[in-house]
């Protein structure tokens, strides 16, 4: 990977993580951080892929093995990406 990128996508349903993350970054001094939410399995792939954000973040749910998908999909597609469940 050439250049660290402060490029953060959240995978779920509750939107207000994203505020959450934007705030977290801006007191660490991250305020060129980009934070894109995706709500949904699919739509998070779509948007990791095109995006190759630098951190993934997939909130929990109640389906493991969906979950467990998602995330294997996540490291064959975006190996450059940290995935956090």
């Amino acid at each position: 990977m050439s250049a660290i990128r402060n490029r953060f996508l959240i995978i779920g349903t509750d939107e207000a993580v994203e505020g959450e993350l934007r705030d977290a970054c801006d007191s660490v001094g991250m305020a060129s951080a980009t934070v894109e939410f995706a709500q949904g399995h699919r739509r998070g792939l779509e948007l990791a892929i095109s995006r190759q954000p630098r951190v993934i973040l997939v909130q929990a749910t109640q389906d493991l093995n969906a979950a467990k998908k998602l995330l294997s999909s996540l490291r064959e597609s975006c190996p450059d990406s940290i995935c956090v469940a």
